[in-house]
């Protein structure tokens, strides 16, 4: 289709945004319990496109970090 021949045009830049956001919660991380997933002065766009949560709010600790895991409920068990 015509819009897949234009986004192979576009930047990479431009790509993250046809990319679906990642779930806020699951970038809620205390600072001291962040995993880096970056090397220092990497761009917030260059940390989302390798899937990862950037947050430069606070010092001392890495800005761009490995999202929190996000724990599957159990499914509850019916009765009959």
């Amino acid at each position: 289709p015509q819009e897949a021949l234009l986004a192979l045009w576009a930047s990479a830049d431009d790509l993250l945004l046809l990319l679906p956001p990642a779930l806020p919660e699951t970038c809620v991380v205390a600072p001291h319990h962040r995993a880096n997933c970056g090397a220092p002065g990497i761009t917030p766009a260059q940390c989302k496109a390798k899937g990862c949560c950037f947050d430069s709010t606070v010092s001392g600790v890495p800005w761009c970090f490995h999202p929190a895991a996000v724990e599957n409920q159990p499914d509850e068990e019916c009765s009959f």
